[in-house]
């Protein structure tokens, strides 16, 4: 189901993308980072766009977001993977 962004959510969702897509705004080398997609990158800043809780180390693995919420992950492609 779709619903459109309020203001608020366009705006935050603007800046997330302009972080990502600019070139040579953001230096791609964290862990996971290499090879990670466009759309990833963008929704992983919207969701959380500090960065230091970005590609964090969790038990074993690494967490595309971990902070006070606790941790996201970011599923931008086949579904089927998340089995």
């Amino acid at each position: 189901m779709h619903h459109p962004l309020n203001e608020q959510e366009q705006l935050r969702f603007t800046l997330a993308r302009n972080q990502i897509i600019v070139p040579g705004d953001r230096e791609r080398s964290g862990i996971g980072m290499q090879k990670e997609k466009t759309l990833h990158a963008v929704l992983k800043n919207y969701y959380e766009p500090r960065e230091q809780f970005q590609e964090v180390p969790a038990e074993g693995y690494i967490a595309d977001i971990l902070n006070e919420e606790g941790i996201t992950e970011i599923q931008a492609r086949d579904m089927g993977h998340m089995q």
